[in-house]
């Protein structure tokens, strides 16, 4: 890939350091939608050189994290989402991760497309007026909890697992993603099993 941006120094050196941050060509990507805009922008982009769709969030990097109180809880968390992306991302029912490039002052994550969310699944089966078949929703959550049991077998709590973080594809593929609220487990915490059931 060709060097054409540099991460902002404001990551910090350890940030810069990390080997899944690749060069690239911005020429080689081709916006083709916009996927989600709710919390984050999310586009579906084409990799030319390698003709691979993909899904990219985008996330503003603070300019200064001495003038607005909120910019270094914004890098924390980005360093944190990268950090657990990089860790979880080559399990079966976590979106894959393929990288991180740095563009006009955005942190742009670059990762598995899929085709819907759960939430997209639910619209469809409501609009139609259909009971959601118990098969599908115990498959669906069989596989989540596989990556729940691996983010937790890595010390690692997801802490917004919901329909819109939930994907599936066309093969039949559950995935989980989203990491920004993820934290680390330590201790104690690490060796129980914690569930918040919401009514």
């Amino acid at each position: 890939m060709v060097e054409t941006n540099i991460p902002p120094s404001n990551l910090d050196d350890k940030l810069n350091e990390l080997q899944f941050v690749y060069k690239y060509n911005p020429k080689d990507i081709e916006f083709v939608d916009i996927i989600e805009s709710s919390r984050h922008i999310v586009k579906e982009f084409l990799y030319k050189p390698l003709k691979i769709k993909m899904a990219v969030k985008t996330i503003r990097i603070p300019t200064n994290r001495y003038e607005d109180s909120g910019s270094d809880e914004k890098l924390t968390r980005l360093k944190r989402e990268i950090d657990s992306f990089r860790q979880l991302s080559h399990h079966p029912n976590i979106v894959n991760f393929y990288g991180l490039c740095f563009n006009d002052g955005e942190a742009m994550f670059c990762m598995e497309l899929m085709d819907m969310s759960l939430y997209d699944l639910y619209l469809v089966v409501h609009d139609k007026k259909e009971i959601f078949p118990e098969a599908i929703l115990s498959y669906i959550a069989i596989q989540v909890l596989e990556a729940l049991g691996f983010c937790k077998a890595n010390n690692f709590i997801h802490r917004d697992v919901n329909p819109k973080n939930i994907l599936l594809n066309t093969k039949g593929e559950v995935k989980l993603c989203d990491f920004g609220e993820a934290r680390i487990l330590k201790g104690c915490f690490s060796e129980d099993h914690v569930f918040i059931i919401n009514n």
